[in-house]
């Protein structure tokens, strides 16, 4: 690139000095009359400015050429028209090794970083046979020293083809590798996700007989409790008679009273604690749930069913005491209350039967849960209280709880 616009330059600086000393010639000529003193040759200096205007650095590619072309066909013109003047150019021959480099956006021819170029010689008609002693030599001699690239030339439609059809190919290679590797980056995407599914079903599996493990022996203590519990219901309840046919004071009998009622609430809390295993089950249980679902509300209804029987053996004793004794008013408050609990284990038992045959949902469960506690069991000092302020009507209560009947989709096997 520089090399070319050193050579404009070049050619821009010889016209300059061959218009000049035309002028000169043509002005000696008709102010004399003379022809100047005879010099065979004259020559140009050739030395260019050190610096390269920047309008002119930034030409290249085809404007360049153009530029160049442009300007030698203009040069060549004017010297032909003056008729007296040859511009002659004896360089050497100069061996020039082309390399072919490519840099990001083209290709170029390299030259040598030296050229030597011989100077450029303005020789004038008519003066040729002079003696070569009074040749006068005006202009020194200088090399130019340069290093420069410039553009290779375009591709011809054969070579523009063959790069075209190369290109497609190694496109059509980058497309088949890119294929390969997301189909082998999928492959292994979905074997990650294969052994974290098979990691999380292990540890669900592990969880489940965790849980499994501490229902059963959940299971196996309440019946056990359920069964120690209802016999010393039976020897209180006989024992709290025995103690109101002497009729004994409230205050001397209130321990064995509290433990009676003790033993009708203990049902009831462990009921609670067993629906929150349910919870459990259900918010762990990943894969199979319905199976799971059916064999936890079964388990679960069975010890809903343990609580209710406590409380309904619990009622009916009382009522054959209120009875008896007609006039003990927190034997009237203790029934209503026995009758509500009773109701509500009655309402979750057929809820869940309602789940089982599809008729109700699960959220219904969970309400009728929501409406027990196991302090619905009042203690003696509540009761006391309350009956120092229950309206003597109470005495005339004679609600009974509703029965459940077992129904036939639920088996429950009774202690």
């Amino acid at each position: 690139m520089i090399f070319k616009i050193k050579m404009v330059l070049e050619r821009f600086w010889n016209a300059f000095w061959t218009l000049l000393i035309t002028i000169y010639v043509f002005f000696y000529h008709k102010i004399t009359g003379k022809s100047p003193e005879p010099v065979s040759t004259i020559q140009i200096p050739r030395k260019l400015p050190d610096v390269i205007p920047e309008e002119i650095m930034i030409i290249h590619g085809n404007n360049f050429q153009n530029v160049t072309n442009k300007f030698f066909k203009d040069t060549d013109e004017k010297m032909s028209e003056s008729g007296s003047l040859a511009l002659k150019s004896e360089p050497k021959n100069v061996e020039v090794n082309v390399e072919i480099g490519k840099t990001d956006s083209t290709v170029y021819r390299k030259v040598p970083d030296k050229p030597e170029v011989e100077n450029l010689s303005i020789q004038f008609s008519g003066f040729a046979d002079l003696p070569s002693g009074s040749q006068e030599v005006v202009s020194e001699h200088s090399t130019t020293e340069f290093s420069t690239e410039f553009p290779k030339a375009l591709l011809s439609p054969t070579q523009f083809e063959e790069q075209v059809q190369n290109l497609k190919i190694q496109h059509r290679i980058n497309m088949d590798q890119m294929k390969l590797e997301s189909a082998e980056n999928l492959k292994k995407s979905y074997m990650k996700f294969r052994e974290k599914l098979a990691k999380d079903e292990e540890e669900n599996e592990k969880e489940l007989r965790e849980l499994d493990r501490e229902i059963e022996e959940f299971e196996k203590e309440t019946r056990r409790i359920i069964e120690e519990k209802l016999l010393e219901i039976r020897k209180m309840n006989l024992a709290f008679f025995q103690c109101l046919l002497l009729q004994r004071k409230w205050e001397m009998d209130e321990k064995k009273f509290s433990k009676f009622l003790d033993s009708i609430r203990e049902p009831i809390s462990r009921l609670k604690a067993r629906y929150s295993l349910f919870e459990k089950v259900l918010k762990t249980q990943k894969r199979g749930k319905k199976e799971v679902l059916k064999r936890e509300l079964t388990s679960l209804h069975g010890s809903t069913y343990y609580a209710y029987q406590s409380v309904y053996e619990g009622w009916e004793n009382i009522k054959k005491l209120s009875e008896t004794f007609s006039d003990r008013i927190f034997l009237f408050i203790l029934l209503k209350t026995l009758v509500n609990v009773s109701d509500k284990l009655f309402n979750i038992l057929n809820s869940i039967d309602n789940f089982m045959n599809r008729k109700r949902s699960l959220e219904h469960i969970r309400e009728e849960f929501s409406k027990l506690e196991a302090m619905d069991i009042p203690q003696t000092c509540r009761l006391r209280e309350q009956s120092e302020i229950e309206p003597l009507d109470t005495l005339n209560f004679r609600a009974s709880p509703r029965f459940y009947k077992i129904s036939s989709s639920v088996k429950i096997t009774e202690v």
